[in-house]
């Protein structure tokens, strides 16, 4: 497990690593690089590994980005069901 401080560095690890991560959790808003401009960045990569994203925010984002992610998840959120959908989404 890893987790960026920001959208910035979670770009950077993902276009660094040599292994495509199992699953992302993305925030929509995150410092310096938000959540939507890190998909917009990462798109072509991520779909290219099939990396399934899991959206959690507490703003409404665009609906492309709603369409991109595997699910996505209103805050507050319940956390037996993100943990529920995350060990559905990497088995």
């Amino acid at each position: 497990m890893a987790e960026a401080e920001n959208g910035r560095v979670a770009l950077d690890r993902l276009l660094g690593s040599p292994a495509p991560p199992s699953l992302i959790i993305l925030d929509l808003v995150m410092p310096e690089m938000s959540g939507i401009e890190f998909l917009w960045a990462a798109r072509r990569h991520v779909t290219e590994r099939k990396v399934p994203i899991v959206l959690l925010s507490a703003v409404s984002g665009p609906c492309w980005a709603q369409r991109f992610a595997h699910r996505t998840f209103g805050k507050p959120f319940d956390v037996d069901l993100l943990l529920g959908t995350v060990a559905e989404l990497v088995h």
